[in-house]
């Protein structure tokens, strides 16, 4: 986990789960740090603490958020046993003895030992006592990786679960966490119980919470965007629990989910489905790798631990750490959307702010789509106010010749469709003429809009805008980051690969009813190709068919799986491969010269995004992805030669 802006830890021992303390809350100089149960639900200012970056590259000073002062070995003795305090900094970046590094500890999550810059020694409970109170000592690491009176677990305070960040979900049981079998990306796969995959886990380990009703979720995986699912809707004691498609914007009940906390557990819950109240249980308390996640009634009022779940931050996307210790402000009230006033029907577009220092920060290879005239023509994310990036904005520009009446339109973002604004009745757009909606910044020159929200509403690693006239339609988007084209090429390791998709036939395209946009069905069409087999037809079974062609390795009569998709990858990483987005054009083979072939199943423009793949290892062969417009079914691909 990378330490990130704006975000205060708990300094959890491994010994006994207690944290770092300073004794009795005091402000004075020289309190003796302990070790003490954290208070309240996520502890209190005396146990939180900043990571605030010092000289050479990965050496910080521990900063509390109580009273500023940070983690000192007193007087800089460098004998054993020496007591930790909290004391003033010594200037802006400290002194030896107040700087520290973070050695990660082997196969443990954010897990670390914390090491003196005075002398290499590491923070340790004296004596390996487990009482509350217990001194904090500055001791040379027992071993080379020490032990667990010296292994400290750094857990982000922050409004649990939060939309910006990334979670493992680690049962109490074992410390296994929520795991997609195999990183399979089709739907109805098993969720198990799995050892974190390295330090912080792998794509089909980490989940987003997506809110779609108060205190109520979807649990989305960051390896395809599919939630966490109820087998058919089944009410059954033991119904299996999978990964699947959201069934729309909001789920169905047996998708959606609350967290109930349990008392005295930090940032632990039962997962309670609103389809009948049961909750997220490890079948018959199986400690095995693999067991699999069923739905099952609560075991008591507060479940076991078979039934109890803690999220671990492991992904937070959020601005980078400040450069200097600096007083937490007070929080400020956020005020709420304005009433709608009169809007200058020619307000001033402002001059171009591309300049990363001189503003948030724009993708140069974002994706944008549009329906009509009004357009998303920029979008400023990472903004350069700390903590909150309140300076992030989405511009909309009117490209048509007369103004544009805005009333009820909407703008939403990808990441979570709780993040909305809409215009206010009455707003109109002059022709030429641009609004930027802050995230909560009120600019009169650019129209006065913001969505009021006291944290970043874009994702900084990559996410989609869309807007919305006052019918629902969707009339314009814009993908940055990891959601744009160059973006899902480089998260695919496929950077080379062309892709071909005229302008023009994309917005043709968003044109027609649907949720999915082009890049989202871009990004599904590509994985797709990249690991479904569940057909002889699908390109994958074409490769593996080939075996002996190829010279793949075996499994049984066809080529191993992992080798084809090895070799495909080899094929998709070279100039000479494209994939074309079909469309009206392309669709008539003899208009076109793009040397495309309309599929021979069904598939029709109208229901489908569909993709046409070009490989010269299959000149004699036509390979084409499906992704169904409304979002309801999965991508799947098939081949013909």
């Amino acid at each position: 986990m990378s330490l990130v802006n704006g975000v205060t830890y708990l300094i959890r021992s491994k010994l006994n789960g207690f944290v770092l303390d300073i004794q009795g809350g005091s402000t004075a100089a020289c309190a003796q740090i302990i070790s003490y149960p954290h208070n309240g639900e996520c502890g209190t200012a005396n146990q939180h603490w900043r990571f605030v970056p010092v000289g050479s590259e990965g050496t910080y000073l521990i900063q509390s958020e109580l009273n500023n002062f940070v983690i000192d070995i007193t007087g800089s003795n460098t004998a054993p046993v020496t007591p930790v305090i909290s004391y003033p900094s010594n200037g802006p970046t400290g002194t030896s003895n107040q700087q520290w590094e973070l050695v990660p500890v082997p196969n443990e999550v954010n897990t670390y030992l914390i090491r003196t810059k005075l002398n290499g020694f590491v923070l340790d409970i004296e004596g390996g006592n487990q009482a509350a109170g217990a001194h904090i000592i500055s001791y040379p690491s027992n071993g080379a990786t020490g032990t667990a009176n010296q292994h400290w677990e750094l857990i982000a305070v922050q409004q649990v679960p939060d939309v910006h960040t990334e979670y493992l979900i680690r049962s109490k049981l074992n410390g296994f966490v929520l795991d997609i079998t195999g990183s399979n990306t089709a739907p109805v796969t098993q969720i198990i119980s799995y050892p974190v995959n390295g330090a912080s886990g792998t794509p089909n380990q980490h989940w987003h919470f997506v809110p779609v009703a108060d205190k109520t979720y979807l649990i989305q995986t960051a390896l395809n965007n599919f939630v966490v699912d109820i087998t058919g809707s089944n009410t059954a004691p033991v119904t299996p629990v999978i990964s699947y498609p959201a069934n729309g914007a909001t789920g169905t009940s047996n998708q959606q989910w609350e967290l109930i906390p349990v008392p005295n557990e930090l940032n632990t819950y039962l997962i309670r489905t609103k389809l009948n109240g049961f909750v997220l249980d490890i079948e018959g308390g199986n400690q095995a790798a693999g067991a699999h996640i069923i739905s099952y009634p609560t075991n008591g009022a507060t479940g076991t631990a078979n039934q109890h779940w803690e999220l671990v931050a492991v992904v937070i996307n959020k601005p980078a750490v400040d450069p200097a210790p600096v007083p937490k402000p007070e929080p400020t009230p956020v005020e709420p959307t304005p009433a709608p006033k009169p809007v200058d029907p020619n307000p001033v577009t402002p001059p171009d702010d591309n300049k990363p220092d001189e503003g948030p920060q724009i993708d140069p290879n974002a994706t944008p789509t549009a329906t009509g005239s009004v357009e998303i023509t920029k979008l400023a994310y990472r903004g350069l106010v700390k903590r909150t990036q309140s300076d992030e904005f989405v511009e909309i520009t009117n490209k048509g010749a007369t103004a544009a009446d805005l009333s009820d339109w909407k703008i939403t973002s990808a990441w979570s469709s709780k993040q909305f604004f809409v215009f206010p009745k009455g707003t109109s757009l002059a022709a030429g003429r641009s609004f930027r909606v802050y995230t909560n910044e009120v600019h009169p020159e650019t129209g006065g809009f913001k969505f009021g929200s006291a944290t970043a509403i874009w994702n900084d690693k990559g996410d989609e805008a869309k807007l919305f006239d006052a019918t629902g339609k969707q009339v314009a988007t814009m993908a940055y980051g990891l959601n744009s084209i160059q973006g899902i090429k480089t998260e695919l390791g496929i950077l080379p690969l062309n892709i071909v998709a005229d302008p023009a036939a994309i917005n043709q395209q968003m044109a027609l009813p649907g949720k999915v946009t082009f890049t989202e069905a871009l990004k599904q069409a590509l994985n797709s190709f990249l690991n479904d087999d569940v057909e002889h037809v699908n390109l994958i079974g074409f490769i593996r068919d080939s075996v002996d062609a190829f010279g793949l390795p075996k499994e049984g009569d066809l080529g191993n799986k992992d080798a084809s998709i090895k070799l495909l990858r080899t094929w998709l990483n070279s100039s000479e491969s494209k994939l074309v987005l079909l469309s009206a054009i392309t669709w008539d083979e003899d208009a076109n010269n793009t040397g495309t072939r309309v599929p021979e199943g069904d598939e029709t423009l109208e229901h489908y995004w569909i993709f046409q793949l070009f490989l010269k290892e299959f000149n004699d062969c036509y390979f084409w992805a499906f992704v169904e417009r409304s979002g309801k079914k999965a991508a799947y691909n098939y081949g013909a030669g």
